[in-house]
């Protein structure tokens, strides 16, 4: 609990009650833009390590995302994206940014609530997705930080035009 309080996830009032903290609009683009960032530095750190085994993993995570949008699996689609992103982050091999990702990403997740729930617009991640895989197997760096930051600040530019 006291972990939980100091990541800002829930509100303790000791000897009353605990409940989850309200997500404050200001914090949405600040926690997608820190997501980017530490996310661009993962594919940078695990670019190297990405042979076409790792690719060929990565586009069936992804064509298992394409499934559950045309599905409307609103937990499919969350569960495909996270695990994309975890392969990547994994292949970085850095304690320190999957830590630091992993406490975005209990903040980013009350936001995705919202955002899967519209369903529309994921069709532009999955292409997002496959641009990032395409940089890979091209093997130009410089496109794949390009597009791990846009697929990153994409909720919340869909999230800011709602």
């Amino acid at each position: 609990m006291q972990m939980l309080a100091e990541q800002k996830l829930i509100d303790v009032r000791p000897g009353r009650e605990s409940r989850v903290s309200e997500t404050d609009s200001v914090d949405i683009p600040q926690t997608y833009r820190m997501l980017a960032e530490l996310h661009v530095m993962a594919i940078e750190f695990a670019f190297d390590k990405m042979d076409t085994s790792v690719t060929a993993d990565l586009r069936r995570i992804n064509e298992s995302f394409m499934q559950a949008y045309k599905s409307h699996d609103i937990k499919g689609c969350r569960s495909s994206d996270k695990e994309f992103h975890d392969v990547i982050i994994g292949l970085a091999g850095n304690d320190f940014l999957k830590s630091f990702c992993e406490i975005l990403h209990g903040h980013a997740a009350r936001i995705e609530n919202i955002y899967y729930s519209k369903v529309g617009g994921m069709d532009e991640l999955i292409h997002e997705h496959n641009r990032i895989i395409e940089a890979v197997e091209a093997g130009d760096l410089e496109s794949a930080r390009k597009n791990m930051r846009e697929n990153w600040l994409h909720t919340p530019d869909v999230l800011a035009a709602e």
